[in-house]
């Protein structure tokens, strides 16, 4: 296929449009096929042909004069589609569709027969697009050899369409231009028109109004004579960068009126392009905002009033909610949406009964406000404590028309004062309890052994061969086994029972529940096994320690004191300690001495099983049932 040069064919093209309302050319398809043969004359070995689309959506032969006549009746009613060659395709996809080997190409399969029947090697094709972009057919060159085209190509291809388009749709886009005209006089919005330069070419009424200029006196001014002293420079140099790229400019400015008043102008100016891609004028749409902008700085500082970290809520006199903040959804998980038109009571957690709601809103309509603590629910199911203000609103004639409830969760201080409390009731390595909470769980592990008629035994637990550990490992070591110690401890023994650390590697154990010495022996073998297992510190480092106990009982040991219950378990584990080498058992039952014990010989004979209690049910056979032992 061989082109023309590019200035020959633009210059004939010229000539055609030039001529396209003249005597020699009778009718739009006289001037089509015209076009056609144009484009024959400019290239060698191809058939030009143009393509309308119907009602129905099938593509009719408008024009082919050197298309043979059986091509044009298989070509004639083809329906646009995959697989229906470049033509079929550029109108399915809107987009120009160029197949430089038909014989392959799988979007000519549905015409392979034609192709090779006629020759059709290569087949470039365009869309015909009205003034509104819609496809409504194609033009195409067909050739006889394989190729593609460049760019110039292109550009003849597209330019032809543009023509054929202009010839077949003039009246329409006179129609259009006619409405776009009334349609820019009628609308309230002002719009401005400015050449490349942007210099103002048109105005509309609804600017002239805007800006108190007549027409007379903007025509050929630059648009800036809109801006003032006080307009924005940062602005000012954003929308000059913006048409100086050719960019859409959105944004509000400070411009003035021919009167010198200010106002705030909306403006959205876009560039308008030739074919070619060149910007030829610049078209703005301009709207006065100060109002709107006055009213948004206004309710911009009520929202930032309302947007508080405290959550609020409002409702109406029937207690229905209206309006919610941000933090509102950020405590509860619930947005205006999903609570509008309910009632406060979704957040209740079943925590306060009704007695206590009554009694608030008692409060709210005798005061007018109430204030405290109450725990809620958020919308994931979580309780949380909140602190809680309502104050009822009245209107003109002093009845309630809203209530106002702020609140702040105070989770983290309830937490907060928790973890005070954690951590003046424990140890900070191990987390067992402290001394002073082990008194504490003493006295009540004592009402609970007397209530239950139990045993309960106090025992003093310490490591054997700590210090060379410390002393070896250095003392980082040493807290880690501390930790792993406490560890084992919790897992072998009762959620029931108390463990507390009183400082170096010494621990107590309050083992309740006991109903006879037996039950004691196996729990402090288990311990002893446990704690006696390698122990895996950082680093690699493996150790193996031993443990002595000292064990007290009560009520056999102490006489209900408390201290003195701890002393004798201790002194119990220093007797074990200096029987470390020879004992059989690492634990050491506390002996009171000979003098302490004719204070209470029964409870030592009880101790030493020297005496054994048997029980016999006294039967009232009249009532068939136990009346006494």
């Amino acid at each position: 296929m061989v082109w023309a040069p590019v200035r020959e064919w633009e210059a004939i093209l010229d000539s055609v449009v030039q001529d396209q309302s003249g005597t020699a050319l009778d009718g739009a398809r006289d001037l089509v096929e015209s076009l056609c043969l144009l484009a024959e004359r400019l290239t060698e070995g191809a058939l030009a042909s143009v393509m309308l689309l119907d009602g129905e959506g099938v593509l009719r032969l408008f024009a082919a004069p050197s298309v043979p006549e059986a091509a044009r009746e298989r070509l004639d009613g083809l329906r646009p589609g995959p697989e229906s060659g470049s033509c079929g395709n550029a109108v399915l996809r809107n987009d120009s569709v160029f197949v430089s080997q038909t014989l392959r190409d799988p979007r000519w399969a549905g015409l392979r027969d034609l192709a090779e029947e006629f020759t059709l090697l290569a087949c470039w094709s365009t869309p015909i697009r009205n003034s509104y972009g819609n496809v409504l057919g194609t033009f195409a060159l067909s050739s006889f050899t394989e190729r593609a085209p460049n760019r110039e190509q292109v550009r003849l291809l597209e330019s032809i369409a543009a023509v054929i388009a202009d010839v077949l749709f003039q009246e329409e886009r006179d129609g259009r231009d006619r409405c776009f005209a009334a349609a820019l006089r009628a609308i309230d919005e002002g719009v401005l028109l400015t050449d490349a330069e942007q210099r103002v070419v048109y105005a509309n009424p609804a600017f002239l109004r805007l800006s108190g200029y007549e027409l007379a006196e903007i025509l050929g001014k630059n648009c800036r004579f809109l801006q003032g002293p006080d307009t924005d420079p940062a602005t000012r140099q954003s929308l000059h960068d913006a048409l100086a790229e050719g960019r859409v400019f959105h944004g509000d400015i400070l411009n003035y009126r021919q009167d010198g008043t200010p106002f705030w102008n909306a403006l959205n100016i876009s560039p308008v392009r030739d074919a070619q891609g060149h910007i030829t004028h610049f078209v703005s749409v301009q709207r006065d905002v100060t109002l709107s902008r006055r009213t948004e700085q206004e309710l911009r500082l009520s929202a930032q009033a309302f947007e508080t970290q405290e959550g609020i809520l409002i409702t109406d006199a029937q207690r229905r909610i209206v309006k919610v903040n941000q933090a509102f959804t950020r405590v509860t998980g619930y947005t205006l949406e999903e609570v509008r038109g309910l009632t406060p009571a979704i957040l209740q957690s079943g925590n306060q009964d009704a007695d206590f709601y009554e009694a608030m809103w008692r409060e709210i309509e005798r005061e007018g406000a109430w204030q405290g603590e109450i725990l809620n629910r958020r919308k994931n199911g979580e309780v949380y404590p909140e602190f809680l203000s309502i104050t009822a609103v009245q209107d003109g004639n002093g009845q309630v028309s809203h209530y106002i409830g702020h609140f702040f969760d105070i989770s983290h201080h309830k937490a907060r004062e928790a973890t005070l409390e954690r951590l003046a009731r424990h140890d900070p390595l191990t987390d067992l309890l402290n001394r002073r909470a082990l008194d504490e769980e003493l006295l009540r592990a004592q009402r609970r052994a007397d209530a239950q008629e139990r045993l309960l035994a106090v025992v003093m637990l310490d490591l054997d061969d700590f210090k060379p550990i410390n002393d070896r490992y250095g003392h980082d070591q040493g807290d880690a086994l501390l930790v792993l110690v406490a560890q084992r401890l919790r897992d072998h023994l009762r959620r029931s029972d108390a463990i507390a650390r009183l400082g170096g590697d010494e621990f107590v154990l309050m083992l309740e529940g006991l109903r006879q010495l037996d039950e004691l022996e196996p729990i402090l073998d288990k311990l002893q096994r446990a704690l006696c297992q390698p122990y895996r510190l950082r680093d690699g480092v493996e150790v193996q320690i031993g443990v002595s106990m000292g064990v007290s009982i009560y009520p056999f040991s102490a006489q209900g004191n408390l201290d003195e219950l701890l002393r004798e378990a201790d002194q119990a584990l220093f007797a074990a300690k200096q029987q470390k080498g020879q004992r059989l058992r690492p634990w050491s039952f506390w002996e009171p001495p000979q003098s302490a014990r004719r204070l209470y010989p029964l409870r030592e004979r009880f101790r030493t099983q020297g005496v054994e209690a048997w029980f016999q049910p006294v039967w009232d056979q009249q009532s068939g049932r136990v009346v006494g032992i």
